[in-house]
């Protein structure tokens, strides 16, 4: 019960490889997945999931991420496109 979350998406990507890179996404819960994909939450480099303060505590509990969240299993080579993700997508 899974989504396929796109860090990059598919228009900024600058190549097909960069496009179908398994590092260029990630397996998150559908509602982790609506947030991700509004640029509501990104993922630091230590894995840790890091929500925007746009939600205020009430959203934050109703989408199960008032607690502190990691994503587990992930490989070095998404820390790139999860970097590009923070600077250009996510809205703190």
């Amino acid at each position: 019960m899974l989504r396929a979350s796109q860090i990059k998406r598919w228009a900024a990507c600058e190549t097909n490889p960069e496009q179908l890179d398994v590092n260029n996404g990630l397996l998150l819960a559908p509602h982790l997945d609506a947030v991700f994909d509004i640029e509501l939450m990104t993922v630091a480099d230590d894995w840790a999931v890091v929500v925007s303060t746009r939600l205020d505590a009430a959203a934050r509990a109703l989408l199960s991420v008032a607690e502190p969240l990691r994503v587990e299993r992930l490989s070095a080579g998404h820390r790139a496109y999860l970097g590009w993700h923070r600077e250009n997508w996510f809205k703190a």
